[in-house]
């Protein structure tokens, strides 16, 4: 995918590569946070004590 990027767009494949896998990460974790969403048991902040 990424050399394919590369020669359809231009740059380097490792600078596609990189962002490809910068885009999968930002989308896995926002499934998941999609997923605790739903279920309600996203992590809640913590307060601090007085």
């Amino acid at each position: 995918m990424a050399a394919r990027l590369a020669r359809e767009h231009g740059g380097g494949e490792r600078s596609w590569q990189r962002a490809l896998t910068e885009a999968r990460t930002q989308y896995e974790h926002s499934q998941d946070q999609d997923d605790e969403d739903d279920t309600g048991t996203a992590p809640q902040t913590a307060q601090p004590t007085p």
